[in-house]
């Protein structure tokens, strides 16, 4: 047997989307670590997709609607909103320990520094879309509500995660990055915990290039 019609132009969409996703996301890892220098912290960055998609699910229990190709529409836009949070903040993070703070204090700072504005920018996207997910009963406002759906409720919760966890997400990461490189070592001394981050190593071989020239 083989399904046709309606069925099939939704498996064939929801492929292309697969797809057309999977290449978004490689293009935006190639992207990020252009632009940090670093596949490392790229890869931190992309963490919350993973919290986006969880987001929005829940929004949708939450709402107590299907997810469909519309709401899938709805995670790709999400995605973009919650990695543009993201680097941000870890922008800020870089700034930190190049003003020469402590890893620990670096992270806290970002966090506390990007609150306000991250916290503005969702509360806005989230009042926006409201309205839509809520009040509006035409037939056309049917097909958009599980896209509104995902991208406010993931962008209401996603926040939510990134503000108060990203940090402790990046103290994570030195310390699992200060193991590899422990082990790497053979069991030696391990790292500090300044010297395992790609932004210090940026800093130190651009003293180096100076000091040469």
């Amino acid at each position: 047997y083989s399904v046709k019609g309606q069925a099939e132009k939704a498996q064939e969409s929801i492929q292309s989307l697969v797809t057309s996703f999977g290449l978004a996301i490689l293009f935006i890892l190639i992207i990020l670590s252009l632009n940090f220098s670093s596949f490392y912290q790229a890869r931190i960055i992309l963490m919350v997709i993973p919290v986006g998609i969880f987001s929005a699910l829940l929004g949708h229990g939450i709402k107590g609607i299907p997810f469909s190709i519309f709401s899938f529409l709805g995670v790709i836009g999400l995605v973009g909103i919650l990695v543009n949070d993201a680097v941000v903040m870890l922008d800020q993070f870089n700034r930190n320990l190049k003003n020469g703070m402590k890893i620990q204090n670096a992270a806290v700072e970002a966090g506390k520094s990007r609150f306000r504005p991250i916290i503005l920018t969702s509360i806005t996207t989230v009042a926006g879309l409201l309205p839509l997910i809520y009040f509006e009963t035409s037939f056309q406002a049917k097909f958009l509500i599980p896209m509104g759906v995902s991208i406010a409720f993931g962008v209401l919760f996603g926040t939510m995660a990134l503000i108060f966890f990203y940090p402790s997400l990046i103290l994570y990461f030195n310390d699992m990055r200060r193991a590899r490189f422990w082990l790497w070592r053979g069991g030696q001394e391990a790292p500090s915990k300044i010297e395992v981050e790609p932004t210090t190593k940026i800093e130190k071989r651009l003293e180096e290039v100076n000091e040469v020239n």
